[in-house]
């Protein structure tokens, strides 16, 4: 599934929220509720590899369901995705779903903080944040804490 897609209709469906409160509470809930289902999906359980590895196989999944051509750097303590263009834009330009793009990437930056919380606890995502979701997605970077 084109998860630039689900985000993006997801978003529109929140449009008709009288209250933006609700609407940006909804995607926040949707992007949590993905992340819970996601990660048993990854079947990591036990695997024994590195936390680095967990990581990069569960955004690897995430970036391949987005159709995003990425860049990867990583370090032991440290990985950054890096974007020539924002997969979200560019869906939602594509299939006429511009209207949702500020929502979808709320969305999409609680699922993949959400994804690192349940993973690994003891890495944070840096990029993109919650701050400010009007801003184009053209960098992941997660680093341990």
């Amino acid at each position: 599934a084109d998860l630039n897609q689900i985000f993006l209709e997801f978003a529109m469906s929140c449009e008709g929220c009288k209250n933006p409160n609700v609407a940006e509470k909804s995607v926040i809930s949707f992007g949590n509720h993905l992340g819970n289902n996601f990660v048993p999906s990854l079947q990591l359980d036990d695997s024994g590899l590195p936390s680095i590895e967990n990581l990069s196989i569960a955004v690897k999944c995430i970036l391949d369901s987005m159709n995003a051509s990425y860049t990867s750097e990583s370090s032991p303590k440290y990985i950054q995705y890096t974007f020539e263009h924002c997969p979200l834009q560019e869906t939602a330009q594509a299939s006429g779903l511009m209207r949702g793009l500020f929502a979808a990437r709320m969305g999409i930056t609680t699922f993949i903080d959400y994804v690192v919380q349940l993973l690994e606890p003891d890495w944070l995502v840096l990029l993109p944040t919650q701050i400010d979701p009007s801003k184009p997605l053209h960098e992941i970077s997660i680093v341990q804490n």
